[in-house]
C-alpha cells in the first residue's frame, strides 16, 4: 500500500517514490524519506501533514516528517535517518526486495503512547511539554493551499468501541 498524507506537495518531490510503488520490481531509490513503525498504546491516532521540527535549545538537525498513527501501528516519514528514531523500526530495507518475493521477518516495535496532534510526540501531556520546553520545540507546519483539507493541519482522534 502507497500512504501519502501531503499529495498537493510539488510531485517532482515524489517522484521517485510513485515509480518505486508503480514499477514494483524496482529497489527503493536512496533519496526517498526513511520509515520508521512504532507501536501506539493508546486509543487516540493521529495524522501530521508534512512538516519541520526544530529544537532551539538541542544540537539535533532540523527534520521534515510526516506522521499516521492508528493504534496499534504508528508510521513516521523522515527526510534523514535521525538519531531520535534509533529505538523504532526502520523498514526503508523492506524496499530492497522485489514485489513478489517472500521473506520471514520478526518485528519488535517499541511501544510509545500519542495523547496529542504533536508530531513524534509521546507519552503523557505533562512529559510532551517538558520535552518540549526543555529541548526548545518548533514545531513548522508545511503551507496547505487548500484550508479546508483534513490535513492542513494535525490532528487526533479517538477509537470508539463498538
Amino acid at each position: 500500500m502507497f500512504l501519502c498524507t501531503l499529495p498537493q506537495h510539488p510531485i517532482p518531490y515524489w517522484k521517485t517514490i510513485q515509480d518505486f510503488v508503480r514499477k514494483c520490481d524496482e529497489p527503493l531509490p536512496e533519496d526517498v524519506p526513511i520509515v520508521y513503525l512504532y507501536k501506539n498504546t493508546a486509543n487516540i491516532g493521529r495524522i501530521v501533514p508534512w512538516c519541520s521540527i526544530i529544537e532551539h535549545h538541542t544540537s539535533r538537525p532540523v527534520i521534515a516528517l510526516s506522521e499516521v498513527s492508528w493504534p496499534p501501528l504508528g508510521v513516521i516519514f523522515c527526510s534523514q535517518a535521525d538519531e531520535r528514531f534509533a529505538h523504532l523500526e526502520n523498514v526503508n530495507s523492506w524496499g530492497h526486495y522485489r514485489f513478489k518475493d517472500k521473506i520471514s521477518l520478526l518485528l519488535k516495535l517499541p511501544p510509545l503512547r500519542v495523547n496529542t496532534d504533536h508530531p513524534i510526540a509521546f507519552g503523557s501531556i505533562k512529559e510532551i511539554n517538558q520535552w518540549r520546553d526543555r529541548a526548545g520545540v518548533i514545531w513548522a507546519v508545511a503551507e496547505n493551499e487548500n484550508l479546508t483539507s483534513e490535513i492542513s493541519v494535525a490532528m487526533t482522534w479517538k477509537r470508539i468501541a463498538p
